[in-house]
């Protein structure tokens, strides 16, 4: 329960909170002119103070934190647990908050701070202590991923937002679906865990979801293809290690490869050159041994032949020339004949000198082949090791695809039979609290009729995705009728939650809740709620503005007694802040 709310500026309205009903009243004067508005007079503050004490963390700029609040320390004084305690937070030091009270029994204890003048708790450690004691939430959370907090549960109590008054199960707009679902549940003494579990289904599916998209468009282009196709090109990928691997298995790599082979060239090369010469020099031997054969003496009688066919008898002088002749002739046959067969006798050396030298350089490669024939280069090892080392990097990477594709497929599998062992599961905890349920059904139904009479219904259903809220009353098409759908659902949780050891005890309701609906209304809301904060020991604050006091309705409701402060606009004074901004 809040008793009182102030700030450490004088001009700040100072409000102090009673058990049961507590109105805070904008009201219009006869002197204020169109141009003031109730608006600014801080109803909407005072709600905003309220969550700047109990842990919110507003931004800079917004709300409480902004320039002409600078340095303003706003002080709230609550029971919480078995004591009053009072927290004060300043909006220049919003981290920390200061506390007066009594601390020996709490989860977490402030420490003193001399600078600050006081016990001090850090925001988190503040949120952690106060939803111990008013939902009784761990210290520590609960330790699962979707859990209830603190922040969020205590926004059901004290909506602040005009979206916060437009769907019962959310206090902001848009509010994700397994927080309104884990929230809902927990406040309604439902198993809240199986709706933190059908998130994680879902964040589950949302992953296989992505993944499936993912591989459509292309991002893991290597799992193109079934399992099936995978699963063959593995295969064959296996093959093709087993072979290099055995390749390199009888790889040998002789030391000086690359020099045997380098020689190996050259005598080559050398052989290739021998071969030419001796090529050229038996060309140029039978050639000589040609030349040899057609060498011939000089015949004189032959000539004498030709001077006797012609009639012409040789003088005895020229005889004896011809003879000279003939003899200088053979001799120099004679002469060309023992040149040529000398040259023929070096030639034929050479070529035999040429035959030894090819059979020993042939040998000699031939030794040099053969140990290039059983032997590799350390390069094309190297290379036959870096292509295995690829080739087992890719059967890895395939394996994982294989792998990865697999648990794609029984992902879904698997997903399908989680969602309908949790749905079983969620329907049988559904049965099993139905007292718990049929209570919050009973006692919204009640609250909707006595406002309308006709009982509207709170519908909770277990679905294939979860729990599922609904809230029907009769003339809902109305705004006003909206409204009160967040009135009679927000009042079941206080009265739930004060049968409880732990509670907020409170409940607090801007005077949106009471937008566009009917005076009758109103009246009977009034009347409703001060009937049951008394009768169950929660206190409910609300604001409205003075026109929209249904007076003629209230009859002898003594409306007055419950206004614990009134809020003017006929001056500046007259607000809750006692400035304007």
């Amino acid at each position: 329960m809040i008793r009182r709310v102030s700030a450490n500026r004088r001009s700040f309205k100072t409000v102090t909170f009673t058990p049961g009903l507590n109105i805070v009243l904008a009201d219009r004067t006869k002197e204020a002119t169109r141009k003031d508005s109730r608006n600014g007079l801080g109803k909407s503050t005072l709600i905003d103070i309220i969550h700047f004490g109990l842990g919110a963390d507003p931004h800079k700029g917004e709300g409480l934190l902004v320039e002409p609040l600078q340095d303003w320390t706003f002080t709230i004084e609550l029971e919480l647990g078995n004591s009053v305690v009072s927290v004060s937070r300043n909006t220049a030091r919003p981290k920390n908050v200061v506390l007066e009270g009594f601390f020996e029994d709490w989860p977490v204890r402030p420490e003193l701070d001399v600078d600050e003048g006081g016990y001090v708790l850090s925001i988190k450690d503040w949120c952690a202590v106060l939803g111990y004691f008013m939902f009784d939430v761990p210290v520590d959370g609960y330790p699962l991923a979707y859990a209830p907090k603190f922040r969020g549960l205590i926004s059901f109590f004290a909506r602040r937002t005009q979206d916060a008054y437009s769907i019962p199960f959310e206090h902001f707009r848009k509010q994700l679906e397994w927080d309104k679902q884990v929230s809902n549940a927990f406040l309604l003494d439902l198993a809240w865990e199986d709706a933190s579990e059908w998130q994680i289904l879902k964040d589950k599916k949302n992953h296989i979801d992505n993944l499936r998209k993912a591989i459509k468009a292309g991002v893991f282009s290597e799992m193109f293809g079934s399992l099936g196709e995978l699963e063959a090109e593995k295969i064959r990928l296996e093959s093709v290690l087993k072979h290099n691997q055995e390749g390199l298995r009888t790889f040998n790599v002789h030391p000086q490869y690359n020099e045997i082979n380098s020689e190996a060239h050259d005598l080559t090369n050398a052989l290739h050159a021998l071969n030419n010469s001796k090529f050229q020099d038996e060309k140029r031997r039978d050639y000589l041994k040609a030349s040899l054969v057609e060498e011939k003496n000089a015949e004189p009688q032959s000539v004498e032949a030709i001077y006797r066919e012609a009639n012409i008898a040789l003088p005895d002088v020229v005889k004896r020339r011809l003879e000279d002749v003939q003899r200088f002739h053979n001799t120099v046959v004679l002469n060309r004949r023992s040149f040529l067969e000398q040259e023929i006798e070096g030639l034929q050396r050479a070529i035999f000198a040429r035959d030894q030298q090819i059979r020993e350089m042939s040998e000699k490669r031939g030794k040099l082949m053969a140990v290039l024939a059983t032997h590799g280069p350390w390069e094309e090892y190297s290379q036959l090791q870096q292509r295995q080392s690829e080739s087992i990097a890719r059967l890895e990477g395939l394996s994982q695809q294989i792998e990865r594709l697999k648990t794609f497929e029984a992902g879904k599998s698997t997903l399908r039979i989680e969602n309908e062992v949790l749905l079983t599961k969620a329907r049988r905890d559904y049965a099993e609290r139905s007292a718990q349920r049929e209570y919050a059904v009973r006692v919204f139904n009640g609250n909707s009729e006595f406002l309308y009479e006709a009982p509207g219904n709170l519908v909770i259903d277990i679905t294939e995705t979860g729990y599922k809220f609904n809230i029907e009353i009769q003339r809902s098409g109305s705004g006003g009728v909206g409204h009160m759908k967040v009135f009679c659902y927000d009042l079941l949780l206080a009265e739930l939650w004060s049968r409880k050891r732990k509670s907020p005890g409170f409940l607090f309701h801007d005077s949106i809740i009471f937008d566009g609906v009917d005076e009758r209304q109103k009246a009977t809301a009034l009347m409703l709620v001060e009937n049951k904060s008394n009768a169950h020991k929660f206190q409910y604050i609300c604001t409205m503005n003075s026109d929209s006091v249904p007076h003629g309705e209230l009859g002898k409701f003594p409306f007055a007694q419950f206004v614990r402060l009134t809020l003017t606009d006929e001056s500046v004074e007259g607000s809750l802040l006692g400035i304007r901004y």
